[in-house]
């Protein structure tokens, strides 16, 4: 069976609900529930591939508080390898707060912490190689790996060989195919939705997206 090393986000969650509206003039608004999950991109797939029994390694960065440690366990439990998660003093855990309406509607308040910081220092190459594919998630919510690394740890699993696979999020710099073009010769596949695709692109249709990503170097 393959190992799949992935490498990306990790946050905790807090789910918030049903919050129907709003009002910072009142003092307390009471909700039926709050609950705490393991969120993230990367965190999330190498969970789902854990429940399927595929071995797989999390490659992030928590802190060293309360949220960071119930990730840990959350993973090891899940069956997540989490020796190569750093955890750091520096700054605290990445935290995504949900706020859901009684439709299942929701909206985030978002604060990437660690998963800002998560850089090349943070993970080991000859580990990430020892495994027969490499996938990152989030890469436009990763700002210090995409600035430096991400694009060098693709580059080298590419060329020894390994499956590459790169899903995005979305760019709220606008920049696009400008961050992203780097790194498209050193992937197998490329995760984007319709969206992003187009926006990376600047083209209209499906057919023309992959056109142009499957050409672009």
């Amino acid at each position: 069976m393959k190992t799949i090393a992935c490498i990306g986000m990790a946050v905790a969650d807090l789910i918030v609900g049903p919050v129907d509206q709003f009002e910072f003039q009142q003092d307390v608004t009471l909700v039926d529930n709050v609950n705490i999950k393991a969120g993230g991109d990367a965190a999330n797939v190498a969970l789902n591939l854990a429940a399927i029994g595929t071995p797989v390694s999390l490659y992030t960065k928590l802190g060293k508080d309360l949220f960071g440690d119930w990730l840990i366990n959350h993973y090891q439990t899940a069956g997540v390898d989490t020796k190569q998660i750093h955890q750091t003093l520096q700054e605290s855990t990445g935290t995504a707060i949900a706020l859901v309406d009684k439709s299942g509607e929701r909206v985030f308040l978002y604060r990437g912490g660690t998963v800002d910081t998560l850089s090349l220092e943070d993970i080991e190459v000859a580990s990430v190689l020892s495994h027969d594919i490499v996938h990152s998630s989030g890469y436009f919510l990763l700002p210090s790996l995409e600035s430096n690394g991400l694009t060098e740890i693709f580059y080298t699993a590419f060329k020894a060989g390994r499956i590459t696979s790169l899903d995005v999020g979305w760019d709220s710099t606008g920049k696009w195919l400008e961050t992203i073009k780097p790194i498209l010769p050193s992937l197998t596949y490329f995760l984007p939705t319709l969206n992003e695709a187009k926006a990376i692109s600047r083209c209209d249709t499906i057919e023309e997206c992959a056109d142009f990503l499957s050409t672009a170097e």
